[in-house]
């Protein structure tokens, strides 16, 4: 049904930056928090599911590529955190209750769930915007701009589809 290839990730020096602390923990959140990138590739991979279910198979691809590039961030963030000095766990923090989990695509129809995706693309662009204006890491800041731009991207992608249906 779907053929998935293995995107190419983005490859980061081997030794990105200095220990920088501060920089570390304003990346925590964009990384393994409520709204960072690590929760956002599963809501979003539950979308491409729960679409799929639902035949919805334009709409879920786009769930998945925008999936795919969650994970990318992730895996950034990481290499970014990890050189910043910080050992990386990879649990949500703090600890998300997925009961009340805001999308929640296999009851909604399809324009409440692409909603439900667009303000999750705003709170994750608002969050990255607050951590921009905090960094004085001039690699880090680069790096968070890209993520950034491209979350941007995924909006605007978002609001077209919501705009079709």
């Amino acid at each position: 049904m779907y053929k998935f290839v293995l995107p190419d990730m983005p490859r980061e020096k081997s030794v990105l930056a200095q220990k920088d602390l501060k920089t570390a923990y304003l990346l925590k959140k964009a990384f393994v928090g409520a709204h960072g990138e690590l929760n956002s590739a599963v809501k979003f991979i539950y979308c491409f599911y729960s679409l799929s279910q639902k035949q919805k198979y334009r709409e879920a691809e786009i769930m998945l590529s925008i999936a795919v590039d969650e994970m990318k961030h992730f895996q950034r963030l990481g290499k970014l955190i990890d050189s910043l000095g910080v050992d990386l766990v990879y649990t949500a923090y703090p600890p998300i209750d997925f009961s009340n989990c805001k999308i929640s695509c296999l009851d909604y129809p399809l324009r409440k769930t692409v909603t439900d995706c667009v303000s999750l693309k705003l709170t994750s662009i608002k969050c990255y915007e607050k951590t921009l204006d905090k960094i004085d890491n001039n690699y880090a800041e680069k790096i968070v701009k890209d993520i950034l731009e491209k979350e941007k991207s995924h909006l605007d992608i978002l609001e077209s589809l919501l705009k079709k249906h």
